[in-house]
C-alpha cells in the first residue's frame, strides 16, 4: 500500500506536469482529468489508512487528506466548478490544507525520529505557499492558470510520495 500511495503522487504529479504541457485550455476541457487524478489519489490515501491504522496514529493525517481530496474530486468531476476564477481559488484551498497536513504529518514523523522528516516539511511549506498565491491571484487565467493548477498538482504529488517513504520507513520501526 506505501508503494500505492508513491503512485498517487506520480499520478498527480504527472497530472501537473500534463496541465503545464496544456496551457491555453480552459479548465472545463481538463476537470474531468483533474478529478480522475485527484479522486485516485484520495481513495489510496484513504486506503492507506484503513489498511495501517493499528500501527501508528499519524496515519490519522492520510485520512484526513484523503477525506478531502476525494470529496473535492467529486466536485470538479460533478462540474460543480463552474469558472477559471473559482478552480484557482479551490485548488489553492486544496493545497493549503494538504500542505498544513504534511507539515503537521512531518512533526509527528520528527517527534518519532523518523528520518527524512524535513522532506515533508519542505513540501508542505511549499504547497501552502502555492495556496495562498492562488487566493493572491483568483483572476489568473490562460497560461498563468495552468502554471498555478500544474504547480499545485506537482506539490501535491510530492507530497504523496514524500509520505509515501516516510511511512515506508515509519511502518518498519513500529
Amino acid at each position: 500500500m506505501k508503494i500505492l500511495t508513491i503512485y498517487a503522487g506520480i499520478i498527480l504529479a504527472a497530472t501537473g506536469i500534463w496541465y503545464f504541457a496544456n496551457p491555453g485550455t480552459t479548465f472545463l476541457s481538463v476537470a474531468f482529468v483533474l478529478g480522475v487524478s485527484m479522486l485516485i489519489s484520495g481513495i489510496i490515501h484513504i486506503g492507506f489508512y484503513l489498511i495501517f491504522r493499528k500501527r501508528t496514529e499519524l496515519i490519522l493525517w492520510q485520512l484526513a487528506d484523503g477525506i478531502l481530496t476525494t470529496v473535492l474530486s467529486i466536485l470538479i468531476l460533478s462540474n460543480m466548478l463552474v469558472t477559471d476564477g473559482i478552480a484557482i481559488a479551490f485548488f489553492g484551498m486544496w493545497a493549503m490544507y494538504s500542505g498544513v497536513l504534511a507539515i503537521t504529518e512531518s512533526i509527528g514523523f520528527k517527534r518519532n525520529e523518523i528520518s527524512s522528516w524535513f522532506f515533508g516539511i519542505i513540501f508542505g511549506v511549499l504547497s501552502l505557499a502555492a495556496g495562498i498565491y492562488s487566493f493572491v491571484n483568483p483572476l489568473a487565467t490562460g497560461f498563468a492558470m495552468a502554471l498555478i493548477i500544474g504547480a499545485i498538482f506537482v506539490l501535491q504529488g510530492a507530497n504523496s510520495i514524500v509520505a509515501g517513504f516516510q511511512y515506508s520507513k515509519a511502518l518498519r520501526s513500529l
